[in-house]
């Protein structure tokens, strides 16, 4: 007894110590994870830069390379820098690096959030989302979204431009039905058959 108790202190201490980590690992039932992650399209228009993505929880830092697709824990606060090629060593790379105010970091404009998680049986499969650089100097790095590549469990795939960078572009194809009817239609259809001959039948009988 004593030692179910002291398991059970530990599982809750954890949920309320980590709330939000524990609570992001979790699927909410009927939901489903996506495969997704970024890309900068123009990389190589800027062979003087190197470029860094910095989540600060859990991922950590990774360099981008022109064709490189990168995605990161998905409650991370996530930003993307350029250092210049001349001042750029990897093994500086470390937590303390983007912690301080380094001057050798030009640090972008935009913030990268995670994509989220669709119903269970929703055709979405991938997303990729685009981004260009727009500008970049000694002292401002400007990103922008351009937009996203759905690709979808029948192998079809589609473009969808940005026309907002606040607002992600719908994808067009959404599940038909609800999750949890599409999980137990086999179920659901013969109880709904079965109480329509019931109908019947009783309609039937009263009209005798």
């Amino acid at each position: 007894m004593r030692n179910k108790l002291i398991i059970l202190f530990a599982f809750v201490l954890v949920f309320s110590v980590f709330p939000q980590a524990v609570s992001a690992d979790l699927i909410i039932p009927g939901t489903k994870s996506v495969n997704w992650c970024y890309e900068i399209s123009n990389v190589d228009d800027y062979p003087n830069y190197v470029f860094v993505f910095n989540e600060e929880r859990v991922t950590g830092h990774r360099v981008i390379n022109q064709g490189d697709c990168f995605s990161f824990y998905k409650i991370g606060l996530t930003s993307i820098y350029a250092i210049p090629k001349t001042e750029f060593n990897e093994s500086e790379l470390n937590r303390e690096f983007f912690e301080e105010n380094n001057p050798q970091l030009i640090k972008s404009n935009i913030q990268l959030n995670a994509f989220g998680s669709v119903q269970e049986n929703d055709p979405l499969q991938k997303a990729v989302i685009t981004l260009d650089i727009i500008s970049l100097s000694e002292s401002s790095f400007g990103i922008q979204k351009s937009k996203v590549t759905y690709t979808y469990t029948d192998g079809t795939s589609e473009e969808k431009v940005f026309q907002s960078q606040e607002i992600m572009p719908e994808p067009s194809k959404t599940a038909i039905m609800p999750w949890w009817f599409a999980k137990f239609w086999y179920i659901i259809l013969p109880i709904v058959a079965i109480v329509l001959i019931g109908i019947i039948l009783l309609v039937r009988r009263l009209k005798k």
